[in-house]
């Protein structure tokens, strides 16, 4: 009696399923980045879900690593691409790429820049210390923090004060970090914002040097000084007043948060050094106002054989208290300055005068 064979174990592929296997093997095992769902669907039964059981006896499934490159590689595709569409990662991502094109030439603080100022500090702007802190602050206003003042009024101290203008320096430490406080001039604020308690001082020593009542100690100016319905010092910044922080920009509700980079002291640095070498006395020199501890620190290389440097402590009120502000007379010790030099004294009640325009050179 003739025994036939028994039926295979093995479930046979047909032609054209072989065909297919091995494109998709091939081309998972050559180029794992380029299998399309559509392979992928093949190789899972042809309708993207697992091999049923369809009876006790089931075929082997294909190779391990065939099947696991090609899961591996579509999940691991379809999950960085929902990870970087997700808004936190791509600004995090957007800030990095902009500090690395700040560290070029894509972002360039000093083009905000009056062209006389350009000029003058032309030397700094290729330092290490000048492009980290071009990176720093383009990654910082990149991202969801809140960073002031707002990025036009960076430099507005020197957009209102053209360098060949400067008569007085006043230093400060930290732009204020409230809300619409900070318009990039030291101690002073925009028109409807009231006036800090630094400020306060400020004008309080004024009127005690410049009384309303025009007496003897009236006589360096012909008006008196009469607190303004404001604490913007714009008025200041047009005669010649460099109304300078030491750090020019700063996160929201966190003092002396950019003043760890430490790239804005050693440009506020290098903008007192250029002031002290290039306006000698011969040409009516400066008057350096420096309050407080931090002031004097950074204005202590000034040469005041070349400039009348004046010091006192803070106006702040807790410093004031102590004594040291009240009675320092230096607005009436700058104008007597400035006068016996044949320069025109700052007219210091201009507070009250409307607002003007800044200089024709300050955006060029």
């Amino acid at each position: 009696m003739e025994v036939q064979p028994l039926p295979s174990r093995k479930r046979k592929l047909s032609d054209a399923s072989h065909e297919s296997l091995n494109a998709s093997c091939a081309q998972a095992s050559a180029a794992p980045a380029a299998v399309s769902d559509d392979a992928l669907a093949a190789l899972l039964d042809g309708d993207g879900s697992a091999p049923q059981r369809r009876q006790a006896r089931v075929p082997s499934p294909p190779p391990p690593s065939v099947r696991e490159a090609a899961f591996v590689n579509n999940t691991a595709r379809r999950t960085l691409h929902d990870f970087f569409r997700k808004p936190a990662v791509q600004r995090r991502a957007g800030s990095l790429l902009s500090a690395n094109a700040a560290t070029g030439t894509a972002y360039r603080m000093e083009e905000m820049l009056p062209s006389a100022w350009r000029k003058e500090l032309s030397q700094h702007f290729s330092t290490p210390s000048w492009r980290s802190l071009c990176a720093f602050v383009r990654a910082e206003r990149a991202s969801s923090k809140r960073i002031y003042p707002p990025e036009r009024l960076t430099f507005h101290a020197f957009q209102r004060c053209h360098f060949d203008d400067v008569k007085v320096v006043i230093i400060g430490q930290d732009p204020y970090h409230n809300e619409g406080q900070a318009h990039g001039l030291c101690f002073s604020v925009p028109r409807g914002v009231p006036p800090p308690p630094s400020l306060v001082n400020i004008f309080t020593e004024l009127a005690a040097e410049y009384p309303a009542d025009g007496g003897s100690d009236n006589s360096s100016v012909p008006e008196a000084f009469r607190v303004p319905p404001h604490g913007c010092l714009e008025a200041w910044a047009d005669q010649g007043v460099l109304l300078l922080n030491a750090v020019l920009t700063v996160e929201a509700h966190k003092a002396g948060s950019h003043a760890k980079q430490g790239g804005w002291q050693k440009f506020t640095d290098e903008v007192i050094r250029v002031l002290d070498e290039r306006k000698r006395a011969e040409h009516g020199g400066i008057v350096f106002m420096l309050w407080g501890n931090y002031a004097k620190e950074k204005g202590a290389k000034v040469n005041s054989q070349r400039h009348l440097v004046l010091r006192a402590a803070h106006p702040s009120p807790m410093s004031a208290t102590r004594g040291g502000w009240f009675g320092c007379n230096h607005f009436r010790m700058a104008n007597d300055y400035l006068k016996a030099h044949g320069r025109q004294p700052i007219r210091w009640n201009a507070l009250t005068e409307p607002a003007a325009a800044p200089h024709a050179d300050a955006h060029f």
